[in-house]
């Protein structure tokens, strides 16, 4: 029952995602003649996503409080999140400074959000045929 809720709610989320940001991507495209989602800050705001993710999940040790509040130590997965921090703020500085500040947070928001369900579905997708070639291998 549960696995088959979050399942449901998982699609319809990713369906407001995707309904939301094609209906907000007509209204940039014609206010700032750009595409919202298809631009080089897209990349920057979702792979800074994605070490961020990592750095603080990931890694065996690494706390996110750990993280933001600069230990005393810097390791490895500190250096991850700081990176993927910087590149989230300059992709959404670049954002703002194409367009206006709101809509530029927003499709900020919006890109990382998007590449976040984009690498979690590769990653799944990845893991799942690592297990399937395990099972056929055994």
């Amino acid at each position: 029952m549960t696995t088959l809720f979050f399942l449901v709610s998982f699609c319809t989320l990713g369906f407001i995602l995707i309904w939301g940001t094609l209906k907000l991507s007509a209204i940039y495209k014609e206010k700032f003649n750009r595409n919202f989602f298809f631009v080089l800050p897209a990349l920057g705001n979702g792979l800074g996503g994605l070490l961020t993710l990592i750095s603080t999940n990931f890694f065996e040790g690494a706390q996110i409080i750990e993280v933001i509040t600069l230990n005393p130590y810097y390791d490895f997965e500190t250096g991850f999140f700081y990176f993927g921090f910087i590149l989230i703020i300059f992709s959404s500085a670049i954002n703002i400074a194409r367009s206006n500040y709101l809509w530029g947070i927003l499709q900020s928001v919006f890109q990382t959000v998007l590449a976040a369900f984009f690498w979690i579905f590769i990653f799944a997708l990845i893991n799942n045929l690592f297990k399937i070639e395990k099972k056929n291998s055994q």
